[in-house]
């Protein structure tokens, strides 16, 4: 079996298309960060694919928590562990790969948001483990969809504030280069002005009339 048709079982097993649906709790999260104004293609971009990453980690992590379980049930045998269209190795790799994507993408937007990373991995792998536990395994499926919203607006923020800090070291950074450049063009101009005015009192051209002086006094000296 071949790595591409392994890769293609994956990604029609944890079905990549469903992605779709979380996009809207993604999208109001998002709204809310930017304020309303349009959020830029990197950071729509950047959102998606954290979203993508995380949602296909906690899928493939479920393939490999109920594997045994879905090789005994009828409705799930057919999937691609159980049927042996997969290898663990290969969902494993799949897993290990999303998970290590989305930190990654989560660090784009800051500190805050790489240390939220785990956790928000953690809170999804969760759900395949509460069905072990509890009939109320859907309500952790609702908590898994609520962290999308706040997720994608602390992204926004993050982002958005991080360009804007950005912006403001740029201009003390300008500020502080052109600044010696702008006091020494200030002082040259300043000298201007007094000779102006020297010559405006004098009549005669302030330079000269300073060289007839010190002739004049020569011979006292």
């Amino acid at each position: 079996m071949s790595r591409v048709a392994e890769l293609r079982s994956v990604l029609a097993d944890i079905r990549l298309s469903h992605s779709v649906f979380a996009l809207p709790f993604a999208a109001i999260g998002l709204a809310i960060g930017t304020r309303g104004r349009p959020p830029g293609w990197e950071l729509a971009g950047l959102v998606l694919l954290a979203m993508v990453l995380a949602r296909s980690a906690a899928m493939a992590f479920n393939r490999l928590a109920d594997h045994r379980f879905d090789a005994t049930n009828p409705r799930t045998r057919g999937r691609a562990l159980p049927a042996g269209r997969v290898r663990r190795g290969t969902m494993l790799a799949f897993l290990v790969a999303c998970s290590a994507g989305f930190v990654l993408v989560a660090s784009r937007f800051g500190t805050a948001c790489l240390l939220l990373s785990p956790v928000v991995l953690a809170a999804l792998f969760g759900y395949s483990l509460t069905k072990r536990f509890t009939m109320l395994a859907h309500a952790f499926v609702g908590f898994a969809l609520a962290l999308s919203p706040p997720a994608a607006y602390l992204a926004a923020r993050a982002l958005l504030e991080g360009r804007e800090h950005a912006r403001v070291v740029l201009r003390r950074r300008e500020h502080l280069v052109a600044g010696p450049q702008i006091d020494a063009e200030l002082e040259r101009l300043q000298a201007l002005r007094r000779v102006a005015r020297e010559r405006d009192l004098l009549g005669v051209d302030a330079p000269v009339s300073r060289d007839a002086l010190a002739h004049l006094l020569a011979p006292g000296l």
